[in-house]
């Protein structure tokens, strides 16, 4: 809810979905703890792919006594919780389409958000929204202090920081967010993301003092919707097919990334350069592709594992493969770096090639 009359209807369960649940279902959870799943992002890790599918599930989820709350929804994204999330940060994001029109009034949100918990014969909650994972300690002291009567369960998502700084940049151009050429966007500062204080922040508010983390890179667990299923107990069997995820984490190659950043900043049209973009996207960029030089490359993979493995060896973390870390190369794979014009016109000169040779 927004403070100054903008984006104040606050959505709640209606009547008929309460209705779905037994009064056998209500009496037997009304004398438990509900148990509030927390999604913390990361971003680029299917996030989008896990909320849309909840939101298109949320009568059938309800079945299952769980409930993807309505309040909190951000007005620019509303299948997840941002207002939930920006409401716990010292100051307010701003991203573009996504910055808010106003201030958040945490108090009524808050208080909203509750009534449609208490309102609904729910055992389960589940929010979700990125920026809960940019929370400093005390915003997730301030969260935790907010739920005090919920056994919250958070879990995170994380990807290798290499391929999040591509996927980030690629995400910021290809939607207009930002023109400013990768090596301004400050990404060698990753090397100090501290994903081992974020888990310890999150598992400090956690019921039994853990965080449930999955990591998106591992290669045994590569659908998201289907690992958040696990971990939250869902029955995939009375819910909708999981796949929306393939269409929504379709990539843009580092070629036609690196073309619509130069051209807008040359002066030509955001509308000029997507329409090139869309004819490029026909042609087959075989080979592997990456904005960041290699040593940046190296040095954010090199970072990321060291992170990974910290995190497997802590006592307030769960789902990690210890194992599996120890023998993960910390070489990264080789890819062709694309970090200018002359570069994107190589690279397609090569898919034109192959399309000729095909």
């Amino acid at each position: 809810m927004l403070s100054g009359g903008r984006h104040q209807g606050i959505l709640r369960t209606s009547k008929e979905s309460i209705q779905k649940m037994t009064s056998a279902n209500a009496t037997r959870h009304a004398n438990e703890r509900k148990k509030l799943f927390v999604h913390i992002g990361m971003f680029k890790t299917g996030t989008t792919a896990i909320q849309y599918f909840l939101q298109e599930n949320m009568e059938r989820l309800y079945d299952q006594g769980v409930l993807y709350p309505k309040t909190g929804r951000h007005p620019h994204s509303p299948v997840q919780h941002g207002l939930i999330g920006e409401m716990f940060l010292p100051q307010p994001l701003s991203a573009g389409d996504f910055t808010l029109p106003g201030p958040i009034d945490r108090q009524s949100t808050l208080k909203a958000l509750l009534d449609e918990i208490e309102s609904s014969c729910a055992s389960r909650i589940i929010l979700s929204a990125e920026a809960l994972c940019i929370l400093p300690a005390e915003g997730v002291k301030e969260f935790g202090q907010g739920f005090t009567d919920f056994d919250i369960v958070p879990i995170v998502y994380f990807r290798n920081f290499a391929d999040l700084a591509d996927a980030s940049y690629q995400t910021h151009v290809i939607h207009n967010i930002t023109t400013k050429p990768f090596s301004e966007m400050g990404f060698e500062h990753w090397v100090d993301m501290d994903l081992v204080a974020m888990c310890r922040n999150w598992s400090a508010i956690a019921y039994d003092g853990r965080i449930l983390v999955q990591d998106y890179d591992d290669p045994d667990e590569r659908n998201s919707i289907l690992t958040f299923a696990r971990m939250t107990g869902l029955d995939m069997n009375r819910l909708g097919p999981p796949d929306r995820e393939q269409r929504l984490n379709v990539s843009v190659s580092a070629t036609l990334v690196a073309i619509k950043s130069e051209l807008v900043r040359g002066g030509a049209s955001v509308l000029e350069a997507d329409r090139l973009l869309a004819q490029l996207q026909i042609l087959p960029f075989a080979e592997r592709q990456t904005m960041l030089p290699p040593a940046l490359n190296r040095d954010l993979r090199q970072a990321y594992t060291k992170q990974l493995r910290l995190l497997a060896a802590s006592e307030f973390v769960v789902g990690l493969d210890a194992v599996r870390l120890e023998r993960e190369p910390e070489a990264p794979p080789e890819k062709i770096q694309i970090s200018n014009l002359v570069d994107a016109l190589f690279s397609i000169g090569r898919a034109v090639a192959r399309m000729k040779s095909a």
